[in-house]
């Protein structure tokens, strides 16, 4: 990673650093001479601990991991969620945009044969990183990059690594498109895979499973969230603390949406858009928004329009179009870099050993450039070494940040070292539970949080009863005030104010007795209003009860009558 040159003070402390390192060494292999520690034990407490944090955030994330060894201190700094942060600050404030291109051997490479091949850069040239095997990437999936981290699905199979630190784990999951997201408030990373469910042809999603990874002392753990209907189809992005994606709903070519997920609060949420952003778009984010890149044309970019989400809450959309100086085919964009150009990059890879370009282009200037990125599989012994053959699919992510380990780092490393055990593997197959209790386990959940509801507004009914009761006690004992009409004009009236009886005019009682009444009154209409919304919403609970996946199969049942 390409980081801000150090100051020459800073070099001088970064040299006093490196001897404490050689001082550790020395002390571990048992080097006892006290001339040659003297002198580097007395640098050991001379830098303090605020500058060693700086020099460290500034170092890559292979020296900070060996770092790590050299005591607890660091050790414990370098894992603590201050220091991630101000690292992940460090690495994204660099004025070069650090970029990842990943691609697989061919799809039709079957088996333990199958490769995926992760490169990164923020140069001209890219750098091999990581080749995970058994593992490939078909025409509609892809490798975006979050927080550091990037995730790939393959099947039901989701797959996470860190390609700073070349730690990987896969997961199995219950749906075949899955997406990594990141919670920035809370630095919680989860996993969100759409289950389909067929319905007259088409792939229909309602259930939703939520891996949380990382908690709960370094774990996973898993829960199933619940929407109406949609069919998905763009690519998923993960912009802060949210995934978003294209869909139609309730069905193909119905009510174009964008699926909005809360990685915090696992909840899903629909927002409104034009039919015209669904078609041929790609989701990339622009200037800190979402953004949709539709090109005219379903194979090419020659022109395209480019809409922009401007307010999340009120559906507000905004368009513009653009026409390139020449044709790109076969290309997709991933996004764009630092300078707000956007990146078009290619799908596939060439065939033979032909140069990788990627294209920037400038909405304000109107101009495309053309940039070669070297040692993307641009030489045959790359290619004969690997089995590089014909359609290998590339996925290329932008704005990638090296992350250092931390609280999901450590959960890649303990799952890491579990997956190179078979014994392990083997043990952990046989404790997971079965489908059907895992559903079980799901609706007995379910089932619990309904019947919380329902004694929250039973209980909300019986205090709404004492309210009336009160009120109605209160109206029967003004009504009988109201037998002052009777009186004299000259006869005289009392108010009982504590101790005291003070004297009131005639007309005056009278009038706030009738306020009163209104009021009680008014009262007595709202709690009645409030008594029958609660009793409607009392028989609904107790229906949810009695059938505990009523609503997603009324959801199901209404999308299948056309409703």
């Amino acid at each position: 990673m390409t980081r801000s040159p150090l100051k020459p003070h800073q070099k001088k402390l970064l040299r006093k650093v490196e001897s404490r390192v050689c001082l550790k060494r020395k002390e571990r292999d048992g080097d006892k001479d006290d001339e040659s520690d003297k002198r580097p034990s007395k640098l050991l407490h001379s830098i303090p601990l605020d500058l060693e944090v700086e020099i460290m955030t500034r170092l890559p994330v292979k020296s900070l991991m060996r770092s790590r060894c050299v005591s607890k201190t660091w050790s414990s700094i370098i894992r603590s969620q201050g220091f991630v942060d101000a690292y992940y600050a460090m690495s994204s404030s660099t004025t070069r945009s650090r970029f990842t291109v990943a691609f697989s051997n061919s799809v039709f490479v079957k088996g333990d044969a199958q490769r995926l091949f992760i490169f990164s850069s923020s140069s001209l040239a890219a750098n091999l990183h990581m080749t995970i095997p058994s593992l490939s990437l078909s025409h509609v999936s892809d490798c975006p990059s979050v927080h550091g981290f990037v995730g790939c699905c393959y099947g039901f199979q989701f797959t996470i690594c860190n390609p700073s630190t070349g730690q990987v784990v896969s997961l199995p999951c219950k749906g075949n498109r899955t997406s990594l997201g990141y919670d920035p408030v809370d630095g919680q990373f989860k996993a969100l895979s759409l289950v389909p469910t067929p319905v007259r042809g088409y792939h229909i999603c309602v259930v939703h499973e939520v891996i949380k990874l990382g908690g709960g002392g370094g774990g996973e753990s898993r829960n199933m969230v619940t929407s109406p209907p949609y069919s998905p189809l763009t690519n998923r992005l993960c912009i802060n603390g949210f995934i978003y994606f294209g869909a139609w709903a309730p069905r193909p070519r119905m009510n174009p949406v964008i699926v909005c997920f809360d990685v915090r609060h696992e909840k899903i949420s629909f927002i409104k858009m034009p039919k015209d952003v669904l078609s041929y778009s790609v989701l990339i984010e622009y200037k800190g928004k979402l953004a949709s890149v539709v090109r005219h044309q379903p194979l090419s970019f020659r022109s395209f329009d480019l809409w922009i989400l401007e307010d999340v809450k009120k559906g507000v959309w905004s368009k513009q179009t653009f026409d390139l100086p020449c044709d790109l085919v076969n290309m997709t964009s991933p996004g764009t870099n630092k300078a707000g150009e956007i990146i078009f990059a290619p799908t596939k890879l060439s065939h033979g050993a032909q140069p990788f370009y990627i294209f920037y282009y400038n909405t304000q200037t109107k101009d495309l450039r053309r940039v070669r990125i070297h040692g993307i599989a641009d030489d045959e012994g790359f290619r004969r070494r690997y089995g590089l053959v014909s359609d290998c699919n590339v996925s290329v992510s932008p704005e990638h940040v090296e992350m250092n380990s931390t609280g999901f780092s450590a959960y890649l490393e303990t799952e890491s070292t579990k997956e190179l055990d078979t014994g392990v593997r083997n043990k952990r197959k046989k404790k997971k539970m079965s489908s059907s209790s895992m559903a079980l386990r799901d609706m007995q959940r379910d089932l619990e949080a309904k019947a919380n509801d329902l004694a929250k507004i039973q209980k909300e009914i019986a205090k709404n009863h004492q309210l009336r009761k009160k009120y109605t006690i209160q109206l029967g004992e003004n009504e009988l005030v109201l037998k002052l009409d009777l009186l004299e004009d000259d006869a005289n009236v009392y108010k009982l104010i504590g101790p005291v009886l003070v004297k009131q005019d005639l007309a005056e009682a009278n009038a706030n007795v009738r306020k009163r009444m209104e009021y009680i009154s008014a009262e007595l209409k709202r709690i009645d209003a409030t008594l029958q919304d609660n009793e409607g919403q009392q028989n609904s609970k107790r229906e949810a009860v009695s059938h505990p996946s009523h609503r997603l199969y009324a959801d199901l049942n209404a999308f299948q009558h056309g409703y």
